[in-house]
């Protein structure tokens, strides 16, 4: 008996392909201005966003540039590709933090040209750090950065900040160094220890490799394979000993999807059913509302009726016009002109 239920339910995390990555060409080191052919080049491997922190990296290439100049931090997707979707308020304030710094241009870049997917992998091979940092915020807890295992798939030694699941991978598999939150001296260090340290950048690159193993599509999607290959066919249509197809698989789903279509119709028309018994509702609402109102008008015209006897009258006479028509009868003597239509009886 399965009491986690795994094989009903189980997670499958976003995947990295079975091949290795592949250069196409050169994209930084000589190429782009301001990056020399020996430079040590940190990537930020994805967009600028107001959950992330640019900022604590570049203060950190502040204090790495007072020692050295052969460290450079690259933003790899500063704009995003939609024209109508705005620059980030923290893009801006990162490009001003850079200027502000005096590393715009000599030691921190921002490229300005949103690279196609499949185009990404010749600036992962060409860096030496992946760099990821982000502030605490739930959006940091519960994201799996796919920036960071880009950097697995590529071999590339990470330099983050805690708090996001992939972040503690990259601290308890050894695939780089992990600094707290907003502590830019501690993530320069962390950066030249893994620039100048052989042994250290060998470890990670070692482990890197073992771990890219672990995340390749083929063996994440192994959960999803094993259970639909447990899936029999019905007694009724086929051996139990047969295994369904991927054809027939389909076929099951796009039989559930239809079922489910219908089943929203249903959901539809019950909810239009709902929706007609409240206005029914409603409009008996109005006309007991009406009725009140008939009944205070009423009891308004017999109180000018019979203005001295009004307020002794039993209040059951006051709120049925009923039994106020036959008060007024019964108070009208005989002979005496009657209101209204001639005389009362």
């Amino acid at each position: 008996l399965d009491h986690t239920f795994r094989r009903l339910i189980d997670v499958v995390p976003f995947g990295l392909p079975d091949s290795p990555p592949a250069a196409t060409g050169k994209v930084l080191k000589g190429v782009h201005p301001g990056i020399a052919p020996d430079d040590k080049v940190l990537l930020w491997g994805g967009g600028i966003y107001n959950w992330l922190d640019p900022f604590t990296p570049i203060q950190a290439m502040k204090a790495i540039a007072a020692r050295r100049s052969d460290v450079k931090l690259f933003f790899l997707g500063a704009r995003h590709p939609d024209p109508n979707v705005p620059a980030m308020r923290a893009y801006d304030e990162a490009v001003a933090l850079s200027k502000e710094l005096g590393l715009l241009g000599s030691s921190v870049f921002f490229n300005d040209r949103w690279v196609p997917y499949q185009e990404r992998v010749d600036y992962l091979l060409e860096s030496d750090l992946g760099v990821s940092a982000n502030i605490s915020h739930v959006e940091t807890r519960f994201s799996f950065r796919t920036r960071i295992l880009d950097c697995i798939w590529a071999g590339l030694p990470v330099a983050a900040t805690d708090g996001d699941p992939l972040s503690d991978l990259v601290a308890e598999r050894g695939l780089g160094l992990v600094t707290p939150s907003g502590d830019a001296g501690a993530f320069a260090r962390a950066i030249e220890r893994l620039l100048d340290d052989g042994e250290l950048a060998g470890s990670c690159r070692a482990n890197l490799a073992a771990v890219a193993g672990e995340f390749k599509w083929s063996r994440v999607v192994e959960a999803i394979r094993q259970r639909l290959a447990d899936l029999s066919v019905p007694e009724n249509s086929l051996a139990t000993s047969e295994r369904l197809g991927s054809k027939d698989l389909w076929r099951m789903v796009a039989s559930k999807e239809a079922d489910i279509e219908k089943l929203w119709a249903m959901v539809l028309e019950k909810d239009g059913h709902i929706e007609n018994l409240w206005e029914m509702v409603r409009e008996k609402d109005s006309l007991i509302r009406n009725f009140q109102k008939i009944i205070a008008d009423k009891d308004r015209q017999l109180q000018r009726l019979l203005p001295e006897t009004y307020e002794s009258a039993p209040r059951r006479w006051r709120l049925s016009w009923r039994r106020a028509r036959e008060t007024v009868r019964a108070y009208r003597k005989p002979g005496r002109p009657g209101r209204g239509r001639g005389k009362a009886r």
